[in-house]
């Protein structure tokens, strides 16, 4: 991070949520320093299953045979939900950004869909982007979140 940035936008993400803060440096605001301020927090519904009998099929070798029936191939279900839900997350970030005015952004997200989020941010975007944290920083309370995102570590 350099030592010039005075504001930054801060998004948190996992499979579940979607956290945005703005965050300004002590002293460098017009108005006097209160901490990160809440652009957005998305909290994404959980993943419905459908109960439909579509794609069951009856058990059994012969039409005399009689079993009951037999639920069809999920077909990758839970692959596609989770391929969608990161497009989702990574079209909220742009937004995000952008709304920010493209100024310096951090982001955080696990292992698991970090990569692939950023791979779908455009390039231009992604310019802005001055930290990447690998981790789910999503349920940090906003004092943890402004320490971690605005002080950087200094070395002794």
């Amino acid at each position: 991070m350099k030592s010039n940035e005075n504001k930054k936008t801060v998004i948190l993400a996992d499979m579940g949520s979607i956290r945005a803060f703005t965050l300004s440096a002590p002293g460098t605001a017009l108005f006097p320093h209160t901490g990160p301020v809440t652009i957005e927090e998305i909290r994404l519904p959980e993943r419905q299953r459908d109960p439909s009998p579509i794609g069951r099929f009856p058990e059994g070798r012969s039409v005399s045979e009689s079993a009951g029936m037999s639920p069809g191939e999920s077909h990758n279900e839970e692959t596609e939900f989770e391929k969608k839900r990161i497009e989702f997350i990574a079209r909220k970030i742009c937004d995000l950004v952008e709304q920010a005015g493209n100024t310096p952004w951090c982001f955080a997200a696990p292992a698991a869909i970090n990569r692939q989020i950023l791979e779908l941010i455009p390039p231009k975007l992604r310019a802005s982007l001055v930290s990447n944290t690998i981790a789910d920083l999503t349920h940090l309370p906003l004092a943890d979140i402004e320490e971690r995102f605005l002080n950087p570590p200094h070395n002794h």
